[in-house]
């Protein structure tokens, strides 16, 4: 039997409390198997990016479980969850998160360097990445120099 590499169960997050409580994920649960693709689609406000913050460690559901591999993030003390984040999962942010003063290889590289690369190792991955996305003409560009769409891909890359 293959291992899910992420498992939710019953996981809800409210905010406020009483009269002002908002309810804005209420009882997911989900098995994310190795090499699937989940696509999560709703309306503005139906709570898509507070369920992926929730699994992206960023945010801690009100109840329920997430577990990735053999960590449970809803356990995780706050300090060990950063380490889990950087090893398993990959973001793609809204507003970019790109490092301005760093170029296009940089940014990407920075992943690969935080993740124990060398300097050098992780220049080559990230090169090698952005040149299988088409970007090879943009690898010395600084952030503001790229356009929205190169933004978002650039900014999803991970070793």
């Amino acid at each position: 039997m293959i291992e899910p590499i992420m498992q939710v169960e019953n996981v809800t997050r409210r905010f406020g409390s009483n009269v002002t409580e908002v309810v804005a994920v209420h009882d997911v649960s989900l098995r994310i198997l190795p090499g699937e693709v989940v696509l999560i689609m709703g309306p503005s406000g139906s709570g898509k990016t507070t369920l992926l913050s929730m699994l992206g460690g960023l945010l801690r559901p009100s109840n329920g479980r997430i577990q990735i591999g053999k960590d449970d993030l809803t356990q995780l003390d706050e300090s060990r969850l950063p380490d889990v984040r950087l090893r398993h999962i990959g973001f793609i942010f809204q507003d970019f998160n790109l490092l301005s003063a760093l170029s296009c290889l940089d940014n990407v590289a920075l992943v690969g360097q935080l993740n124990g690369m060398t300097r050098k190792e992780a220049r080559l991955r990230a090169q090698d990445l952005l040149e299988q996305l088409g970007l090879a003409h943009r690898l010395r560009f600084l952030p503001e120099k790229l356009s929205g769409g190169e933004k978002q891909r650039v900014a999803g890359m991970s070793p």
